[in-house]
């Protein structure tokens, strides 16, 4: 099984870089094993994600969801989360993150 390290996720981003430092959308690849563990955002967050191809399990706390194309994902980032790559062939998932104003 690969490390849990981000750098096996290659991310793209799918958008400029907004004039918001707290508004980030990007593309994650997860091959079949790869487990990317998230840890909890020190201020409050909400990630989105949408499963393009492929399918990944969702770990939140003790509970876990298996996300296949077209499935959506809405994460309070304070939680933190594990995405591991279920299928064979890569999965692909959007996300979408946006940090609330304190």
């Amino acid at each position: 099984m690969s490390e849990p390290l981000r750098t096996q996720h290659p991310l793209q981003h799918l958008a400029p870089v907004a004039p918001w430092s707290d508004v980030d959308m990007h593309e994650s690849t997860y091959r079949e094993g790869d487990l990317e563990t998230v840890p909890p955002a020190r201020t409050h967050s909400w990630i989105h994600g949408y499963v393009v191809s492929g399918s990944v399990r969702l770990g939140i706390d003790d509970g876990d969801w298996r996300c296949g194309p077209g499935d959506s994902i809405v994460i309070d980032g304070r939680r933190g989360y594990r995405v591991t790559g279920e299928s064979t062939d890569p999965a692909r998932v959007v996300w979408f993150t946006a940090a609330d104003e304190v």
